[in-house]
């Protein structure tokens, strides 16, 4: 019997001081988690970033976009409450409502980086707000989290993204899962008409997202389900210069996009720097 008692005993004790322990550990983790969130909750999860805070430097970027009217149904592909448009003040003899880009950059927040996207021209309200990402694909892991959790664009991993320049054409080729998605072919070297976009130079849309992303406020104080935009505009680029220009650049899209009907194109080349810090909050569906 004093055997039973005394292993009972035990058995409490040892129940007891694994409950304190787990009490103590629980206490730990919240307060790490607090100070996570207070100080630098810019990540998902906020214990085990997979990329750095914003701002986000990029250096030496090489670039090709290009101008397309769709006819496809871009508005049954966006969320509400954004509306497809076009961008607005473009000097092109058609309607823009796609825009296609691809490149790399040297150097970066997050190391050597490469992306191609798909993005339609959106509106809030009756206003032009920027160019919603419907494709996103990038080389670089980090890259791939950051912005998919902090910017809120769909992006995948992509198996390469390359660019080659051969007698006067610049060739960006992106490839996923196996399979080529897209390529652009526009010249590198013919002068660009730089009177056509004015004395201010290209302008870059803003891009918009739509998602749980952390606020303009900064670190830690996260706003739920709402639009956002990049500071990808003309006050974030420099060191800008102009490559070539084709009025009906080589446009070939497959997989998933390969559903993106592609009607008249404008293509360019250019290569600047650029910054990507918080965006502008533009809804909160909580205080709706």
């Amino acid at each position: 019997m004093k055997k039973k008692i005394s292993l009972a005993l035990v058995i409490a004790s040892l129940t007891l001081g694994l409950v304190a322990v787990a009490t103590t550990l629980n206490k730990d983790v919240v307060a790490q988690a607090d100070t996570l969130v207070e100080a630098s909750g810019f990540s998902m999860p906020q214990h085990a970033p997979l990329y750095p805070a914003l701002p986000y430097e990029y250096k030496d970027c090489d670039f090709t976009m290009v101008f397309t009217n769709s006819s496809s149904d871009l508005q049954a592909l966006l969320p509400q409450p954004l509306v497809a448009t076009n961008v607005p003040g473009l000097p092109l003899p058609f309607d823009v409502n796609l825009v296609l880009f691809e490149g790399n950059c040297s150097d970066s927040t997050v190391g050597s980086v490469a992306m191609a996207i798909a993005a339609v021209p959106v509106s809030l309200q009756g206003n032009f707000i920027g160019v919603f990402p419907l494709h996103s694909y990038t080389d670089n892991d980090a890259a791939v989290a950051a912005r998919r959790e902090i910017a809120g664009c769909p992006a995948k991993l992509a198996d390469s993204i390359t660019t080659k320049t051969n007698k006067g054409l610049t060739t960006v080729k992106m490839t996923a899962d196996g399979e080529q998605l897209m390529k652009l072919a526009v010249p590198s070297t013919m002068p660009f008409p730089v009177e056509m976009f004015g004395p201010n130079g290209f302008y870059f849309p803003p891009l918009v997202s739509h998602k749980l992303i952390p606020s303009i406020s900064g670190p830690g104080q996260y706003d739920v389900n709402k639009i956002n935009w990049n500071s990808i505009d003309n006050q974030a680029a420099s060191n800008f210069t102009w490559g070539g220009f084709e009025a009906s650049p080589k446009v070939e899209l497959g997989g998933p996009l390969g559903n993106l009907l592609v009607g008249p194109t404008f293509g360019l080349n250019y290569k600047f720097d650029f910054s990507i810090g918080y965006g502008q909050s533009l809804i909160d569906y909580l205080n709706m």
